[in-house]
């Protein structure tokens, strides 16, 4: 439900964007959110896009939950569930408020236990450097850990993982 002009702007832009930049695509989008009418940017906003040969295998089974989207991908033999995440920004301290980290944990885990699927992908922006000492990293390391899941960096020669750094903070 579109809850104001703004809101309801930014999804259409961004849906005739992704249409022209995907012209063959089934998208799945989860719009970004703006809160009351203050004029900073939106935040949030999740596609999936899959070629549109390939729509009738994809299920949406998304939470009504603006930093979480997940689909059903069912193929021959196998459905894989697959998460776009995104997490809470680490504030890079040893002590951290885990409340909207861990709403995105129970999302995911309710996500998990309501759906039946023979494999599992987590992506998105996690928003973690692994490399840290934070409590935000550790609530995510033990996170992946409770599902025995692997960071595609440590098995992959990843070396295009974006990374932003704003007033050398």
């Amino acid at each position: 439900l579109v809850t104001n002009i703004m809101q309801s702007r930014t999804f259409h832009i961004t849906r005739k964007f992704l249409s022209q930049a995907l012209p063959s695509s089934h998208l799945i989008i989860n719009p970004a959110v703006k809160d009351g009418h203050s004029k900073g940017r939106a935040r949030g906003g999740l596609f999936i896009a899959v070629p549109d040969y390939f729509k009738n295998n994809i299920q949406d089974v998304s939470p009504s939950y603006w930093r979480l989207q997940a689909v059903l991908i069912k193929t021959e033999g196998s459905i894989m569930l697959l998460i776009n995440s995104y997490f809470p920004v680490d504030p890079r301290t040893a002590n951290n408020d885990e409340n909207e980290l861990n709403e995105v944990f129970q999302n995911i885990r309710n996500i998990l236990e309501d759906n039946n699927f023979s494999s599992f992908l987590l992506c998105g922006d996690i928003n973690c450097d692994f490399l840290r000492n934070s409590g935000h990293v550790r609530c995510v390391q033990n996170f992946l850990d409770e599902f025995s899941l692997q960071k595609s960096w440590d098995s992959y020669d990843v070396d295009f993982t974006h990374s932003h750094e704003v007033h050398d903070a």
